[in-house]
């Protein structure tokens, strides 16, 4: 298993290194307040979802973690929060045929 990245000693460069684990240890440092541990435990509340297992079809609880990345980094780590939706658009084999002829 992979070791849990301190949040403290080491800040995030990008939203996916907020991992649930890591979240959590972050909310547990004894300098985070009552109220920031109840705002952390609402948020996983909130954006709790069921979800169904590809590979054996078994339903499970999981989470939003999309959302809850988006919030925390909100938060926490303004830096990497964007109010700007990335959009990626996919390229058509016409837009990469084009780009042939630009080089």
């Amino acid at each position: 298993m992979a070791k849990i990245k301190n949040l403290r000693e080491n800040p995030p460069k990008k939203k996916s290194e907020l991992t649930k684990e890591s979240m959590l240890l972050y909310m547990k440092d004894k300098s985070v307040s009552k109220d920031e541990k109840i705002w952390f435990f609402n948020l996983m509340e909130s954006n709790r979802k069921e979800k169904v297992n590809n590979l054996t079809h078994e339903t499970g609880i999981g989470y939003d973690l999309t959302k809850i990345r988006e919030e925390f980094a909100k938060k926490y780590f303004p830096e990497l929060y964007s109010t700007k939706k990335k959009y990626n658009k996919a390229k058509t084999f016409e837009d990469r045929l084009k780009e042939l002829l630009e080089d």
